[in-house]
C-alpha cells in the first residue's frame, strides 16, 4: 500500500528561469472575476486569495471565484475596487475609487464610518499597510494613519489630494505620497510634505524593499532611493503602474508594456510571447507560497508557478522531436535516438545530426551504445546495426538482419543484442543467436539487464527470463517488464505494464504494489511504469502514465522489511509549459547524465529534471468552513447552538487554501458524535450527512496540500441540533412518572400536538390523493376494475384470455405504484432545482424517515448540470436501489456516492443489508430487487451498471455515465 504525494513546486520562482520556463494559470470574468481589469490583490490570514476589479471585489478559494458587488454587498454602492489592504487581525481593508473605504472583517462590510475614526464621508484615494500594520490613508479629507483604532492626521501635501495616485510609510517612519505631478514626502516628526525635485512624471507605484530602499515607478523610469545614493532606470516596459519584490529578491516591475525582473543589475523583459495574457500590467503579488499573481489592464488574472519538470532543449531541433532513447559517451557527449529523424549528438555546443544522408540505413534509430574505445554503435527499425566513429557511420559487418531494440554491454565482453527476433551475443568476432533449445523463444526483446552476479535478464513482450551459463529459465512475474535498473547498491529494480515495481536483491523478488488505498478516494491512479532512473540522492524516479515519480529507496526497503506500512511516492505531472507529461516506456528512454540531470522521453519531447533543485511545498493549507447548511437554512460559521428541532439533514463546505495547484489537495472531515472514523474525501470540497439525531457534535475538517503536507489543526464547527419534545428525556420521565390530572394534562398536550402534525401531514396527501383520484389513478383504477371484471363474464375455457387479462391488470397495478412513486419524486427534483446531489439527499431523507436506518449522502467533484434524461435515469437508479435496501435488505447504514468527473459520473449505493446472490438473480429475469428496471434505466442512457451482492454482506450498486 501507498500514499501518493504529489510534488512539482518551488516556494518562488526561481530566478533562473524566465517567465516562459513556469507554469501559468488564467483567469477572466467568464471565469467568475467581477472584472477583466485588475486593480489590486492581497491575501488575507486566513488564505483567500482578494481580488480588485473594475466592476467589484472577487474571493479565490483554489476551486471558484465569489463575487461581491452591488448586489450583494449593499455597502459597496460603486463596483470599482482601487486598492486591498489585509490586516494580520484577518481583517481586509478596501479602497473604493469614488466612495468611503471598506472593510470586511468576520465576514461582515462595514462602511468606514464605522470603524475609521476619519472626518466626513470622505472617499479613499490610496491605501498601504507597512510592516507594522499601520494603514496610511489618503482621501478627500486628508492624510491619515491608523494604528489599531487611533487615528493621526498629517499634514497636507502641497498637491490637491485628489491627484494622489500612491501612499507609503517606510521603515524609517518617513511617509511618501505620490501624485500625478509629482513625489512628496514627510519625514519622521516633521510638519511638512517636502518635493522630491527630481520627480516631475505621475508616479505609479511606491515600494520598500527588505534592505529599506524605496522603489518609485515614476512615468516610464523606475528610480531607487537608499541612504545617500538615487538612481533611476529604464526598464523599457512602457509607464510603471506596480513594483515588488519577491522573497528570493528579485525586484518585479510592471508596466503598460510588459513586465520586468530586475536581478542583479539586469532587466529581463517578458511579454505577451512569455506567457502574459496582456502587456498592460496594473498590479502584482507573491502570495504566502510563492506563486506570482499578475492583474492586467484586459487580460484577467494570472497565476505563475514553478514546474520541477522542465522543456528546455539544448538544441531548437530536439524541441519537439519525437525522442526514442538517450546514450551518453565517454567524451561527454549527449547522444539522443528519435523516431523519424535519426540521430543527435551534442557535446560543448557542437550540433551534429546523423541520418540516412549520413550513412544510418533508417531514421529510426531504437538503441544506442557508446562503448570505451570511442566507437558508438546504433540500433533501429532497419536490419543489422551501425557504428558511429570519428563522425562517420557505416554498417557493421555483425550479421544481425532483423531491426534492434536494446543493446547492453556484456560484463565479460561483447554486447548483447536484443532484436525483434530474439536475443544474441557478439564477442569480439564471435555471433551467437539464442534459440529454444537455450531456453528462450526467438520473441520481441525489450530490456536487458545484467545482476550482480552476472546474470542476464531479458523482457520479451510475452515473458521475463534469467539467464546463466547460456541456458535461460522463465521467472515471475508474467507481466510485460518495460526496463530494467541495476542500482549502486547492486540491486536489480524492473518496471512492469500492470503489476507495478520489483526489486531482485540477494536471489530474493520483491514486490512493490502501485495501487492506492480505497479509502483515499484518489483519482485512479495507473500501475503501467516505464523507465527507471537512480538519482544518486537517495531517490528511484520512474515514468508512469500519470507523469514521473519518485519513490524514497529507504522507505522501500522499510516497506519490504515490514517497518513501515506504506511508502511515499512523489508524482511531477506538469511541464514549464502547463502540458501534461506522457513518458515513453522504451528502455533507454530515460538518462541520468554525468552531471546528475535526469533526461526523460516524453510525447511531448525532452524534459529535464534537476534533483537538487526539487523543492516542496512545506506550508500547511489553512482550512476554512466557508458554509454550513442545517435542515436547508444556510446558518454563519459563528453559530453554534439554537437549531430547532429539525429532519436532521446537514451540509457542511470547506476548502483547504493551499493555491500552487488545488486540485492535488486532500480534504478528510469527521463529524464527532456521529462518524467513527475520518472519512477522506479527496478534493471534495462538501460533506453531507441526512438523518443526523438530536445531540451534540462537532464537524472538524484538515487538510493537505499539493505536496502531502497536512493541516491537522484543521477547522471545526461545533452545533447542537436541539429534540423535538417527544425526544427528550425529561418528557420520557414524565411520561411513564406523572400521575393523577398533571400526567392526563401532559398526555393530552402531547396527543393534541401530534395530532395536529398528523392532520396536516393527512390534510396534504388527502389533497394530492384527490386530484389523482380525480385523474389519472382513478381512470387507471378503473380500467383495473374493468379488467377484472371483464375475466370474470369469460365463460369456461378462456384460460388464455383470462391469463392475458390478469397480466394486464398487473402491469396497471405496477403502473398505478409507479405513478405514485413519481409524485413524490416531483416533488423532490422540485426542490432540488436541478442538482442531482440535492436531490438525492431528499429522496435519501424521505426513505430513510420510514426505517430505522442511517443514510449518508456524499458529493464529489464539480456540481453541474446534467442532461435531463440522464439525471432522471440516474435518480431512478438510486431511487430503486435505496429502496431496496431500506425496505427490502433490512439494511442499517445506506451510503450513496455521487462522483461528478472530467467525462464521467458515477453514482453508487451501498449497504449493509442482508445481501442475496447477485449472480443467480442475474440470471434469473426479472421479478428480483428490481433488476430488470436498473438495467433498462441504464441502458436507456448508455452506463455502465455493476451489482455487486452476497448473503449476508450487503450490497453496492454502481452506474457510471460517460459523455
Amino acid at each position: 500500500m501507498i500514499a501518493l504525494v504529489h510534488l512539482a513546486l518551488v516556494l518562488a520562482l526561481d530566478p533562473g528561469k524566465g517567465l516562459g520556463q513556469c507554469a501559468v494559470r488564467g483567469w477572466h470574468a467568464s471565469d467568475g472575476l467581477a472584472g477583466d481589469w485588475v486593480r489590486a490583490i492581497t491575501q488575507t490570514a486566513d488564505g483567500h486569495l482578494w481580488i480588485g476589479t473594475q466592476g467589484g471585489l472577487s474571493r479565490y478559494d483554489g476551486a471558484s471565484f465569489r463575487r461581491f458587488d452591488m448586489q450583494t454587498v449593499p455597502e459597496m454602492r460603486i463596483h470599482e475596487v482601487r486598492d486591498l489592504v489585509a490586516r494580520k487581525d484577518g481583517s481586509l481593508w478596501i479602497g473604493l475609487s469614488y466612495q468611503e473605504p471598506l472593510v470586511l472583517a468576520n465576514g461582515a462590510f462595514r462602511a468606514r464610518n464605522d470603524v475609521l475614526p476619519l472626518p466626513g464621508n470622505k472617499r479613499a484615494r490610496a491605501l498601504s499597510q507597512d510592516r507594522g500594520g499601520v494603514i496610511s490613508a489618503v482621501t478627500d479629507a486628508g492624510v491619515f494613519q491608523i494604528d489599531g483604532e487611533r487615528a493621526t492626521e498629517l499634514p497636507r501635501p502641497p498637491a490637491r489630494l485628489d491627484y494622489t495616485t500612491a501612499v507609503l510609510r517606510d521603515s524609517r517612519g518617513t511617509t511618501w505620497v505620490g501624485s500625478s505631478v509629482g513625489l512628496y514626502a514627510l519625514e519622521k516628526d516633521s510638519k511638512t510634505f517636502v518635493p522630491i525635485g527630481n520627480v516631475k512624471a505621475e508616479i505609479g507605484a511606491l515600494h520598500e524593499d527588505r534592505a529599506g530602499r524605496l522603489w518609485v515607478g515614476a512615468g516610464d523610469q523606475l528610480a531607487m532611493y537608499a541612504t545617500g545614493s538615487q538612481d533611476s532606470f529604464a526598464p523599457g516596459i512602457g509607464k510603471v503602474a506596480a513594483v515588488m519584490e519577491d522573497r528570493e529578491g528579485s525586484l518585479w516591475v510592471g508596466g503598460s508594456a510588459g513586465l520586468a525582473r530586475l536581478r542583479e543589475g539586469r532587466f529581463q523583459v517578458f511579454h505577451t510571447r512569455d506567457g502574459l495574457s496582456d502587456d498592460d500590467i496594473t498590479t502584482l503579488f507573491e502570495d504566502r507560497e510563492g506563486s506570482l499573481w499578475v492583474g492586467t489592464r484586459q487580460g484577467g488574472l494570472l497565476q505563475f508557478t514553478d514546474r520541477t519538470l522542465s522543456t528546455a532543449a539544448p538544441h531548437p531541433a530536439l524541441a519537439a522531436a519525437d525522442i526514442n532513447c538517450f546514450a551518453e559517451d565517454g567524451q561527454g557527449a549527449l547522444w539522443i535516438g528519435t523516431r523519424s529523424d535519426g540521430a543527435y549528438r551534442w557535446k560543448g555546443g557542437a550540433f551534429d545530426h546523423y541520418g540516412p544522408k549520413e550513412g544510418l540505413a533508417s531514421a529510426s534509430v531504437h538503441a544506442i551504445l557508446p562503448l570505451a574505445d570511442g566507437v558508438v554503435w546504433l540500433g533501429g527499425s532497419s536490419a543489422g546495426l551501425f557504428i558511429w566513429r570519428d563522425g562517420t557511420v557505416e554498417r557493421s559487418p555483425t550479421p544481425v538482419r532483423k531491426p534492434v531494440q536494446v543493446l547492453l554491454p556484456a560484463k565479460e565482453g561483447g554486447v548483447w543484442i536484443g532484436t525483434t527476433a530474439g536475443l544474441a551475443r557478439l564477442a569480439g568476432t564471435e555471433f551467437r543467436l539464442f534459440t529454444e533449445a537455450d531456453g528462450i523463444p526467438p520473441a520481441d526483446v525489450r530490456a536487458l539487464a545484467e545482476d550482480d552476479e552476472g546474470a542476464l535478464w531479458v523482457s520479451t513482450v510475452s515473458a521475463l527470463y534469467r539467464g546463466e551459463g547460456g541456458r535461460f529459465t522463465r521467472q515471475a512475474p508474467s507481466q510485460h517488464v518495460r526496463s530494467f535498473l541495476r542500482d549502486g547498491d547492486g540491486q536489480l529494480w524492473f518496471t512492469t505494464d500492470r503489476d507495478g515495481l520489483y526489486r531482485w536483491r540477494k536471489r530474493v523478488l520483491t514486490k512493490f504494489e502501485m495501487r492506492l488505498d480505497s479509502e483515499q478516494n484518489e483519482a485512479p491512479y495507473s500501475d503501467a511504469l516505464g523507465q527507471i532512473l537512480d538519482d544518486g540522492r537517495g531517490h528511484l524516479w520512474l515514468t508512469g502514465r500519470p507523469g514521473i515519480l519518485r519513490l524514497p529507496k529507504a522507505g522501500l526497503d522499510a516497506f519490504a522489511e515490514g517497518r513501515q506500512p506504506r511508502f511515499e511516492v512523489a508524482s511531477f505531472e506538469t511541464t514549464d509549459e502547463g502540458h501534461g507529461v506522457v513518458a515513453k516506456s522504451r528502455q533507454g528512454g530515460a538518462l541520468r547524465t554525468a552531471d546528475g540531470v535526469l533526461l526523460f522521453a516524453t510525447a511531448r519531447g525532452l524534459v529535464t529534471i534537476e534533483p537538487e533543485r526539487v523543492r516542496t511545498n512545506s506550508l500547511p493549507p489553512p482550512v476554512v468552513i466557508d458554509r454550513i447548511v442545517v435542515d436547508g437554512q444556510v446558518v454563519g460559521p459563528e453559530r453554534t447552538d439554537g437549531f430547532p428541532p429539525g429532519s436532521g439533514m446537514l451540509e457542511f463546505h470547506y476548502a483547504g487554501l493551499s493555491l500552487l495547484q488545488p486540485r492535488k489537495n486532500r480534504h478528510r472531515y469527521r463529524l464527532e458524535g456521529f462518524d467513527d472514523r475520518w472519512v477522506e474525501a479527496g478534493n471534495r470540497r462538501a460533506a453531507f450527512y441526512a438523518k443526523v439525531p438530536p445531540g451534540d457534535y462537532r464537524f472538524r475538517v484538515q487538510a493537505s496540500n499539493n505536496d502531502g503536507v497536512w493541516n491537522e489543526t484543521g477547522a471545526s464547527f461545533a452545533l447542537v441540533l436541539a429534540p423535538h419534545y417527544y425526544q427528550t428525556r425529561w418528557f420520557m420521565l414524565l411520561g411513564l412518572g406523572a400521575l393523577g390530572a398533571a400526567a392526563f394534562g401532559v398526555h393530552r398536550a402531547r396527543l393534541g400536538a401530534l395530532n395536529r402534525q398528523y392532520m396536516a401531514v393527512f390534510d396534504e396527501r388527502a389533497r394530492l390523493a384527490r386530484e389523482l383520484h380525480d385523474t389519472l389513478l382513478q381512470g387507471m383504477t378503473a380500467v383495473w376494475a374493468q379488467l377484472g371484471a371483464i375475466g370474470a363474464r369469460l365463460p369456461p375455457g378462456a384460460e388464455t384470455a383470462k391469463v392475458e387479462l390478469r397480466q394486464a391488470q398487473d402491469l396497471v397495478s405496477q403502473s398505478l405504484q409507479e405513478t405514485r412513486d413519481a409524485v413524490a419524486d416531483l416533488r423532490e427534483r422540485a426542490r432540488s432545482e436541478g442538482d442531482l446531489g440535492r436531490a438525492l439527499s431528499l429522496l435519501a431523507q424521505r426513505l430513510s424517515s420510514e426505517n430505522a436506518a442511517s443514510c449518508v449522502v456524499e458529493v464529489a467533484g464539480e456540481v453541474r448540470r446534467l442532461p435531463e434524461e440522464v439525471q432522471s435515469e440516474l435518480f431512478g437508479i438510486g431511487r430503486e436501489a435505496l429502496t431496496n435496501a431500506l425496505k427490502h435488505a433490512s439494511a442499517k447504514k445506506v451510503t450513496v456516492r455521487l462522483e461528478y468527473q472530467v467525462d464521467s459520473v458515477k453514482l453508487t449505493v451501498g449497504d449493509d443489508g442482508r445481501g442475496f446472490d447477485a449472480q443467480a438473480v442475474a440470471g434469473a429475469g426479472e421479478g428480483h430487487f428490481g433488476m430488470l428496471g436498473l438495467r433498462e434505466r441504464a441502458a436507456r442512457i448508455d452506463a455502465a451498471l455493476t451489482v455487486d451482492s452476497r448473503p449476508g454482506g450487503g450490497t453496492v450498486v454502481s452506474a457510471v455515465w460517460t459523455r
